[in-house]
């Protein structure tokens, strides 16, 4: 069993996975289940965006990210 940081070692294999095989590579009731999924893929893009196109990145499009709800 690991005990410790599986907060932090938990996503590396679904970091990893997900570089080799994208969405694809996740069960869909999986990734249907992932909280702020579509803040979090329009992140992804915005990134995505910025990296390759060198297009401005705007955060305010997605306030869910940098403050959860709840915690406000």
């Amino acid at each position: 069993p690991q005990g410790g940081d599986s907060d932090s070692t938990g996503p590396i294999p679904g970091n990893l996975l997900g570089a080799m095989h994208g969405m694809r590579g996740f069960p869909q009731n999986w990734v249907a289940q992932v909280e702020l999924r579509d803040a979090i893929d329009r992140a992804a893009l915005d990134l995505w965006a910025h990296a390759i196109l060198g297009l401005e990145l705007d955060r305010s499009s997605y306030p869910e990210l940098i403050e959860p709800p709840g915690q406000q």
